[in-house]
This record gives C-alpha cells, sequence and structure tokens, in this order.
C-alpha cells in the first residue's frame, strides 16, 4: 500500500509499521479507541442496536465534524441516541 499509495514514504516503512504498532498497543493499553477503530468495528457488527450498547462511553470526541461521511455521522448519531441529520 505504501508503494502505491504514498511512495514517497516507502524508504520510512519499517518506521511508519513501528510508528502503528505502538499506537495501537498504547490504545489498548488506555482501553481507548479512535475513529477508524470505530468504523471498523461498527462495520464489522452489523447491529442496528451497537449504538445503544456504545452509549456507555463516556465521551465521543469529533474532530473536524465538517469532513465527516455518512457512515461516520450515522455512528455519531446513534452513539448519541439521535437520528441523523
Amino acid at each position: 500500500m505504501i508503494e502505491e499509495a504514498f511512495p514517497w514514504c516507502a524508504e520510512h516503512s519499517d518506521a511508519l509499521a513501528s510508528l502503528f504498532r505502538s499506537y495501537t498497543a498504547r490504545k489498548r493499553a488506555l482501553g481507548v479507541i479512535d475513529l477508524d477503530d470505530l468504523l471498523l468495528f461498527w462495520r464489522a457488527g452489523r447491529d442496528p442496536d451497537a449504538g445503544a450498547r456504545w452509549r456507555r462511553l463516556d465521551h465521543v470526541l469529533v474532530d473536524e465534524y465538517q469532513d465527516v461521511n455518512e457512515l461516520q455521522v450515522a455512528v455519531v448519531a446513534a452513539l448519541a441516541g439521535t437520528a441523523p441529520p
């Protein structure tokens, strides 16, 4: 993927892989997920009631909300217990 989409980063692929592994380990250690994780887990579950179970989260930070896509809006709306705008 790096060579196809980001060829200018190819020489740093080992360092990037290490960074991503560390980032994932840190998220697990802290018990947090980022938006990519949320979308992957959400789609993998394909459960219409998933929002209700996920509402136990204390906070959901959506940075750059103006740039989210339709799936992301639906996820945030389900977490909030509201209909998408």
